[in-house]
């Protein structure tokens, strides 16, 4: 709480609509010590943000490394900076395309068309 009150983080809350501090961003960076298929990469990724988050269970699946983000090993600040230092040095043109990679996964991979899908699939099957 105390990098709340000196004005380090400047934390929102929670919000409804997530959509405008997103626009706002360059990269979104989730260092995550363990979860589940995280929601917010994959709306970062649907508004074509480049994503650094760490590698475990659901966030490694969301990232290619180099393509649409970086990842970093989970609880290690070293290598989280590392991860982040390398988008920093990503030019305006790389960083939009890496974006623009996210975006594509977003929608070839992660849409909810394409899950609802695979599950009645996968449902279909395990009543055969």
């Amino acid at each position: 709480m105390e990098w709340i009150s000196e004005d380090t983080v400047d934390y929102k809350g929670f919000v409804n609509d997530v959509r405008p501090f997103l626009e706002k961003s360059t990269c979104i960076v989730l260092p995550s010590y363990r979860e589940g298929m995280p929601r917010i990469v994959l709306e970062a990724m649907a508004m074509g943000k480049p994503v650094i988050t760490t590698r475990t269970a659901g966030c490694r699946e969301t990232v290619e490394e180099g393509i649409n983000g970086f990842l970093a090993e989970a609880r290690s600040v070293d290598d989280l900076i590392n991860a982040m230092q390398k988008f920093c040095e990503l030019s305006p043109e790389q960083r939009s395309a890496m974006g623009a990679r996210g975006r594509s996964m977003a929608v070839d991979v992660f849409s909810d068309t394409i899950i609802a899908e695979d599950l009645f699939r996968i449902f279909c099957l395990s009543l055969a």
